[in-house]
């Protein structure tokens, strides 16, 4: 096989291998969106976000591995919206124990007057 001969193969594999990325971020870009439908929550995230799932997706061998990445993602996101929550819970509780307070330092100068 001559080297232009060879060259002319790589050529033709590059040319391929670029196809076949091209297919792929087409589909990549057909399920972000839909990820963002089933979860609101990866909206803007970089890590663990819309585009890591879909690899991870277009990755998985067969539709049981597609249906665990899926599971996992449900899993990791009520769990971060769980924990997002107490979060938010907690903090308003913090305020109003500072206003319990507040209020009670007030009652008993009221008390003493």
């Amino acid at each position: 096989m001559s080297s232009q001969s060879t060259k002319s193969l790589i050529l033709a594999f590059a040319e391929r291998s670029r196809h076949h990325l091209n297919k792929a971020d087409y589909f990549r870009k057909e399920i972000e969106p839909l990820l963002l439908k089933l979860y609101p929550s990866l909206d803007g995230k970089v890590e663990d976000g819309t585009a890591d799932w879909s690899c991870d997706i277009m990755n998985a061998e067969n539709d049981a591995e597609v249906e665990a990445t899926l599971q996992r993602i449900h899993q990791i996101e009520t769990r971060r919206n769980k924990e997002l929550k107490i979060r938010v819970l907690s903090d308003r509780l913090n305020v109003l124990e500072h206003e319990v307070s507040q209020v009670e330092t007030e009652l008993r100068k009221l008390e003493r007057e």
